[in-house]
């Protein structure tokens, strides 16, 4: 009898607060979720792991980071979700030059700075992993035929020009000729 008593108040506690939720407006059906400030996605969890591979074998992990998606990158999920246009796969990882400059990421960037174009780093397309339910990983691995510097990465859907729909940073990699950069995004939907 009185696990029925404490099942029923839960119950009737998890009732009255979802009616008190809903009656005081927390999230309004009809808000438009572009005005909601947030520094997180909330469906979306994406970040990029960063390695180098010496050309004597050693590894060098650069650690992991979050993801900033872009603007442009937003409405290319939201199409490919909802509309019938069929854009290019996303799994071209591209890096900024760092000698060159390279400026962070931002959420009104539309295209990667100083983006390589020779040196072993230009853009490439990248091995696609499936991880379970709402799970997913696209890397690739590139190989420096001189000494360069990079420490920004762009996700983008075509081999030149394209959307770019992520982008990061990360600590700066000197590498020489013959060292492998291996750069892993990583997306959960939840």
């Amino acid at each position: 009898m009185k696990n029925k008593r404490i099942f029923g108040l839960s119950f009737a506690i998890l009732l009255v607060a979802s009616v008190l939720l809903f009656s005081f407006g927390v999230l309004p059906l009809n808000q438009n979720v572009n005005s909601i400030e947030s520094n997180e996605n909330t469906f979306w969890n994406a970040y990029d792991c960063v390695y180098i591979t010496r050309v004597d074998g050693s590894i060098e992990d650069l650690g992991c980071k979050h993801n900033l998606v872009t603007t442009v990158g937003l409405n290319h999920i939201r199409n490919e979700l909802f509309n019938s246009m069929n854009s290019s796969d996303v799994t071209y990882i591209g890096l900024c030059n760092a000698t060159a400059g390279c400026t962070g990421a931002d959420a009104g960037d539309t295209t990667l700075d100083n983006e390589f174009a020779s040196a072993g780093l230009e853009r490439g397309a990248g091995t696609v992993g499936i991880g379970g339910t709402g799970n997913a990983s696209v890397w690739y691995t590139f190989t420096a035929s001189e000494t360069v510097s990079t420490n920004q990465t762009g996700l983008f859907n075509a081999s030149s020009s394209g959307t770019l729909i992520a982008e990061n940073t990360f600590t700066l990699a000197n590498l020489e000729s013959g060292d492998q950069l291996t750069i892993n995004k990583t997306v959960s939907f939840a």
